[in-house]
């Protein structure tokens, strides 16, 4: 997904140019994936580097780095790293609206922040920003009209994204109401748009004995929901359930939000993650509808 701080990077003025490297560098953790597993992999993206923490000590460093690199500039050190905390802090904070988790307090907390406003790849997200940026690269840096294009990307893609934390609020009461009408026992529900949209949303109820799983799109004008049944099979996961990566990533699906519902207890599990949008089982047969 085209990330926001592309636009936000023109924010200091025609003076100051962004490095390509400021905008990659809380995604760096990826170049460790042929040496992790899956589980692993995912685990680390979305800790260190995009980490509050680490935010701070990039933008120190890199205020320094790149004020003795253009020495010739009459930028401020200052200003260099109001342009890379800039550019992290809008990484972060967009990946915190999809579904995957970020832990934005590491070291002190594994807490994944999760809203689930957003699928990590949407093209109607993505597309204001890049035309803004195709739009701004057909003036010279000192146009003003190359601002206004990337100002105006910006805008479209910023209110895009507004629409969809009032779509979420709106899908998580339609799941809520229509679990209530099917007398459903259920401890938490989460919601999350479907791929490469924010129309057809699905959503995620746990009960004890597995999981209820239902589509809503906004487009509807029926409210009610048909849930399918997927039963948990714990059973199948053997020695697996005994690993605590495996436990924190994979056996919960949701953090505590707006739309959690405790019908009978508390959830038993203290830290809460999500691995994706995408509904898996470990065997296909074990599948009932």
């Amino acid at each position: 997904m085209l990330r926001v701080e592309y636009a936000i990077s023109k924010f200091q003025g025609k003076s100051l140019r962004a490095q390509p490297g400021d905008y990659f560098l809380a995604s760096l953790g990826v170049l460790a994936n042929p040496f992790l597993t899956e589980v692993q992999a995912l685990t680390l993206h979305r800790s260190a580097t995009h980490s509050l923490l680490f935010i701070a000590l990039v933008t120190l460093g890199a205020a320094v780095g790149l004020r003795r690199l253009h020495r010739g500039s009459s930028v401020s050190a200052g200003r260099w790293g109001a342009l890379v905390f800039a550019a992290l802090l809008t990484h972060v904070g967009l990946d915190c609206l999809t579904t995957y988790g970020t832990q934005v307090f590491w070291p002190f907390s594994d807490y994944p922040v999760i809203y689930g406003t957003i699928f990590i790849i949407d093209p109607l997200y993505t597309i204001p920003l890049a035309t803004g940026l195709l739009v701004s690269l057909r003036w010279a840096p000192t146009a003003r009209r190359r601002r206004w294009a990337n100002y105006a990307g910006l805008a479209l893609s910023s209110a895009y994204l507004l629409w969809t934390v009032v779509n979420k609020q709106h899908v998580s009461q339609v799941f809520a109401g229509a679990l209530d009408e099917t007398a459903l026992e259920y401890e938490r529900v989460f919601t999350a748009p479907t791929p490469f949209n924010n129309l057809l949303w699905q959503g995620i109820a746990e009960a004890d004995d597995g999981y209820y799983i239902g589509f809503y799109s906004l487009l509807d004008d029926d409210q009610s929901i048909d849930f399918r049944h997927v039963p948990k099979r714990h059973d199948l996961l053997g020695d697996a359930r005994e690993n605590p990566v495996f436990e924190s990533r994979a056996r919960s699906f949701a953090n505590l939000g707006p739309e959690f519902r405790a019908k009978r207890r508390v959830c038993r599990l203290p830290k809460m993650q999500i691995p994706s949008n995408w509904t898996v089982s470990l065997l296909p047969e074990a599948v009932q509808n």
